[in-house]
C-alpha cells in the first residue's frame, strides 16, 4: 500500500490534483529506489511524475557543495562542466547540469525528497548536518510550496562487498541496518 510506503498524497489530495509530481536530490540509489514508484502510484489510483536529479556516489555534503558548480574536480583534474544528472523516471534526461535545474522545468514540484547513503547514513550529527538543513532551505528557496521528505536506502546484498564500504559480510550487513 502506497500510503504506508510512503505518505505522497492524502485522499483528498488525490481529488484535488490529476497528478502528483515528486523530485528526489540524492546519488544513483535515487534512481534505483524510484524505478517501481510511478507504477506503485498507479496501483494505489495516482498518477505521479517521478524525477531524480543526482551525483553518482554521492553525500549530502557532495550535493551541497556542487549544488551551482561549474566544474568539479576527478581525480585531480578539474573538470569544467557540472556534475548532476536529472532524469524522468522513464523518460527523458539531462548530464552535466546543475542542482538548479531541477527547478527550471516549469515543474510545480509538490514532493522533494532528499536521499543519503553511506554505512554510517544513521550518524545525523557527523554525516547529515548541516547539508540537510542547507538543501532544504535551498529547496524552499526554489519551491516554497513543496513537501519536503526522505528517501531512505538499502543495506548492500549480503556476499557482495562494496568498494570499501560495506564488506559482504553479514555483520557489515548489520551495521548498515542498524546506521540508517
Amino acid at each position: 500500500n502506497i500510503a504506508t510506503m510512503l505518505p505522497l498524497c492524502t485522499p483528498a489530495e488525490k481529488n484535488v490534483k490529476d497528478n502528483l509530481n515528486v523530485l528526489i536530490i540524492g546519488n544513483s540509489f535515487s534512481v534505483d529506489g524510484t524505478f517501481y514508484l510511478e507504477n506503485i502510484a498507479k496501483a494505489a489510483g495516482v498518477d505521479m511524475n517521478v524525477a531524480v536529479i543526482q551525483h553518482g556516489g554521492s553525500r549530502l555534503s557532495t550535493v551541497w557543495n556542487l549544488r551551482e558548480a561549474d566544474s568539479y574536480t576527478n581525480g585531480g583534474t578539474v573538470v569544467n562542466k557540472p556534475y548532476f544528472s536529472f532524469q524522468y523516471v522513464g523518460g527523458l534526461s539531462a548530464y552535466n547540469v546543475k542542482l538548479s535545474y531541477a527547478f527550471e522545468q516549469g515543474v510545480d514540484w509538490d514532493y522533494v525528497l532528499i536521499q543519503e547513503w553511506r554505512p554510517d547514513a544513521g550518524s545525523y550529527e557527523s554525516e547529515w548536518e548541516p547539508y540537510i538543513t542547507n538543501l532544504a532551505k535551498y529547496i524552499k528557496e526554489k519551491c516554497p510550496d513543496a513537501q519536503l521528505g526522505l528517501q531512505m536506502t538499502w543495506a548492500f546484498e549480503l556476499g557482495k562487498p562494496m568498494n570499501g564500504y560495506y564488506d559482504g559480510t553479514r555483520e557489515g550487513q548489520k551495521s548498515m541496518w542498524t546506521n540508517s
